[in-house]
């Protein structure tokens, strides 16, 4: 399912340690269309262990990016580097989307090495084991810091 319909344009950032990298991207009837791209180098200090630590950098190069792209979208989509992921395949009894909702932090505080409560954690069902009485399901979680990092620098950029 695409959660970008006809018409959806939006903004593809990768803040990278050395680098950011924009793509503005239109969906319509045929699919997606580029509209532009570009490439800027970061300072090495902006981005230490997987967080923007410097965003003056950071907010300067995304306005740099825009400016000489021409881009009017405003939908952003970003990702934090997938070295800063935490990531643990578990199978669990087959259950109902609610009860496994409510099921998830207690597998979760079993794998993830992080307290909880100090990060962003997610799910998805892979698939139904074959006798059809467990699931396994993959658990994502990240830092809220670091997550806040990136997600401060486009937010202070607008």
């Amino acid at each position: 399912m695409n959660p970008l319909g006809a018409g959806d344009d939006y903004v593809a950032l990768d803040i990278g340690s050395s680098s950011i990298k924009l793509v503005e991207t239109v969906v319509d009837k045929n699919g997606y269309r580029v509209l532009s791209l570009g490439i800027l180098p970061l300072p090495e200090y902006a981005i230490q262990s997987n967080m923007v630590v410097d965003s003056k950098p950071v907010v300067e190069i995304i306005r740099k990016l825009i400016h000489e792209n021409g881009v009017k979208s405003k939908r952003v989509i970003s990702a934090v580097p997938g070295r800063a992921v935490i990531m643990k395949k578990v199978q669990m009894p087959k259950q109902e989307p609610a009860e496994l909702e409510a099921n998830i932090e207690f597998e979760a505080q079993n794998v993830i090495p992080e307290n909880l409560e100090n990060v962003n954690l997610d799910h998805q069902v892979l698939q139904e084991a074959e006798d059809g009485n467990k699931m396994d399901v993959l658990l994502v979680a990240v830092k809220k810091e670091i997550v806040n990092s990136y997600a401060d620098a486009i937010k202070k950029r607008g």
